[in-house]
């Protein structure tokens, strides 16, 4: 029961795991006292969202078994991330690795970390050293090929799209990338035939939600590019086939971009109704509010939005594709 839930939780979607992690948090008094630190954790940071407990409970688990830091000090890098403090993110995977921590997901985490900073040579520096040591992860050829993104290296980026397309399931990957780099340049039609090969390529085998989870993204994405017949088609389809809260909340995000405010608004109050502890319900709520006190007051969980919500701008909870798309919306409200 408990191994069935982390592989959904990290395909970003928490309610489908959140029956397993309740009913194991339930018994937690049968087990040992490190299963219960792994349990609780497990059960506040994925299944409530509740990143403080969370906290709380992984700092207990570390001080009680110190020779846990590495599987903790990844967790913790997790929730840094999703709380936007990027710097302590990268110090704790950092500490994870040192501490042991030698898998290829730990790798990604750290190179992940420094691309997010903007250190790209030291991002680099991590793949390749890795690469040279036989270490393999689909997502590294996707860093490599951002980073190469990044400084206008088209030869490196063609490289790296090859190696995407080596992996089973690389497809996917490159099909993503292949979209938002036509949606950055502003080339809106022929970003269409990549965003349509995704979301197939995700759908494949009836994964309905992990197609709804791609197209809530295209839909953000094309929604901060500024191509909001998109945005609005695809954040409707996405929303329509699921409820999950990860993919609800990239769609509210996606409308508000896109102008929809009403509709972002209804969304981000649903899912801080459904889901009140996860913590990025509540900001998405906070965000939606309008400029004004007046739209404020009629959205009880907007109220006092700007300032509660400031500390997460950089919050990974909003995705690679939504980072700042919050801050767009607030300022595009302040000047109107």
């Amino acid at each position: 029961m408990r191994a069935s839930a982390p592989g959904i939780t990290n395909a970003q979607e928490r309610a489908p795991s959140a029956e397993n992690e309740k009913r194991a948090f339930d018994l937690r008094d049968r087990v040992s006292e490190r299963e219960r630190f792994y349990i609780e954790s497990h059960y506040y940071q994925f299944a409530l969202g509740d990143l403080e407990k969370s906290t709380d409970s992984y700092r207990l688990w570390e001080t009680t078994y110190p020779r846990d830091v590495s599987t903790v000090a990844v967790n913790v890098s997790v929730i840094y991330d999703e709380l936007g403090q990027l710097d302590h993110s990268l110090e704790e995977i950092q500490k994870a690795i040192h501490a042991g921590g030698n898998t290829s997901l730990d790798y990604l985490d750290l190179a992940s970390g420094y691309l997010v900073l903007n250190r790209l040579d030291e991002a680099k520096s991590v793949i390749e050293d890795r690469r040279a040591h036989g270490m393999e992860n689909v997502v590294f050829d996707q860093i490599m090929f951002v980073e190469a993104f990044l400084r206008r290296d088209r030869g490196s980026e063609d490289q790296e799209m090859e190696r995407l397309k080596s992996h089973p399931g690389g497809e996917i990957f490159v099909a993503g990338d292949r979209f938002g780099e036509k949606q950055y340049f502003g080339q809106f039609q022929q970003s269409h035939e990549p965003a349509r090969r995704t979301m197939e390529l995700a759908g494949k085998g009836g994964d309905k939600e992990a197609q709804a989870s791609q197209e809530s993204l295209i839909a953000l994405t094309a929604a901060e590019s500024g191509d909001l017949t998109l945005a609005r088609s695809s954040g409707e389809e996405a929303a329509r086939i699921s409820t999950g809260p990860d993919t609800q909340a990239n769609c509210a995000l996606g409308f508000a971009l896109a102008g929809e405010n009403d509709r972002a608004q209804a969304i981000a109050k649903d899912l801080d109704n459904a889901f009140p502890p996860i913590r990025c319900c509540r900001i998405l709520a906070a965000r939606h509010s309008g400029a004004d006190r007046a739209e404020s007051r009629q959205c009880g969980a907007c109220s006092g939005a700007a300032a509660t919500s400031v500390p997460y701008e950089l919050s990974a909870q909003f995705g690679g594709d939504g980072a700042l798309a919050p801050v767009y919306i607030r300022g595009n409200r302040f000047w109107r």
